[in-house]
């Protein structure tokens, strides 16, 4: 019988860099088949131990190339583990590298694949970045408006908003130095939490790495894709992704193209889904949903056993 169409299940998938919430070890340890097969794998892409890696605490802080390896795999796992409890999704999204995670989960590319294309578009940012003092910073708190005045200013031309999580929530991308007096100014208008981030590679940010975008969009092309088995919502317009021409273009402008993730929310949301399979470490998606007014209930590392009944 077909799901109704209002209680609909998304598989949705973290980005880099997320904060553990300190119950990955647990079901690493229960499910460590599940878990093991996927980290091996990815290390060896890698050329790291990946699985040791993380039972000592040096994911997240190791080296960030590694970090987008990890976050892959483990979230390929998750969703392994769902879906050998009889899980499945109508629809899936990706918070920004999270799309590689959704293009495996979909069918559209193996997981073979899916490390050789994180590894490119690493490679092809790190490259476009290096030497460029550029980085991100996160603010909450701040309304549109306020966000507005402060960019205004010509000081900061070269900033980016790069990641609209919710609607406190911002991350932006730019020089280092303009980034921090955008900090400061940010303070001065109260907001809740204003500081920049422990990365040298700014995300999304259009004017940087838009150069890099053809070179990524042929690199793709050279890896097999098939149709995916369920549509990939973008996170660029928020269309239903359902080819693999479609998949190409969309994962090539991923690189150099703002991440809103409410969008999203509100595009699987009124498509009927109510209920996320956060498949990753840490609990950031579903703290995002806290601050949106959409219906869905999200279930993450933290949930998950007891809501399949490990």
């Amino acid at each position: 019988m077909a799901r109704s169409e209002s209680r609909r299940t998304a598989f949705v998938f973290p980005g880099v860099g997320v904060k553990l919430c300190g119950h990955e070890h647990a079901l690493f340890t229960q499910h460590r088949a599940v878990f093991q097969r996927r980290l091996d794998a990815a290390g060896e892409a890698a050329r790291a131990d990946l699985a040791r890696a993380f039972e000592r605490g040096e994911v997240n802080r190791r080296d960030s190339r590694l970090d987008h390896f990890f976050t892959y795999a483990f979230s390929c796992a998750m969703m392994d583990l769902c879906r050998e409890h009889g899980l499945e999704a109508e629809f899936m999204a990706g918070y920004s590298f999270g799309i590689y995670a959704a293009l495996h989960g979909s069918g559209a590319l193996s997981y073979a694949d899916g490390l050789a294309a994180i590894g490119r578009a690493y490679d092809l940012m790190d490259t476009a970045s290096r030497g460029r003092d550029y980085t991100m910073a996160l603010t909450i708190g701040l309304t549109a408006g306020e966000i507005d005045a402060i960019l205004s200013a010509g000081y900061y031309d070269r900033l980016c908003m790069v990641n609209s999580n919710n609607d406190t929530c911002k991350v932006f991308a730019g020089p280092r130095a303009s980034l921090a007096a955008f900090i400061e100014e940010a303070r001065r208008h109260e907001a809740l939490d204003a500081r920049l981030l422990d990365v040298d590679i700014p995300y999304h940010h259009p004017r940087l790495l838009d150069g890099i975008v053809p070179a990524f969009r042929a690199y793709l092309q050279g890896l097999r894709w098939n149709p995916p088995l369920c549509a990939i919502v973008s996170s660029i317009d928020q269309g239903l992704l359902t080819s693999p021409g479609e998949l190409v273009d969309f994962t090539a402008a991923n690189l150099a193209t703002p991440v809103n993730w409410e969008r999203v929310a509100a595009a699987l949301h009124g498509r009927g889904v109510r209920r996320a399979f956060e498949c990753g470490a840490g609990i950031s998606l579903t703290q995002n949903g806290r601050f949106m007014p959409f219906h869905i209930e999200y279930v993450n590392v933290r949930t998950l056993a007891r809501k399949l009944g490990l």
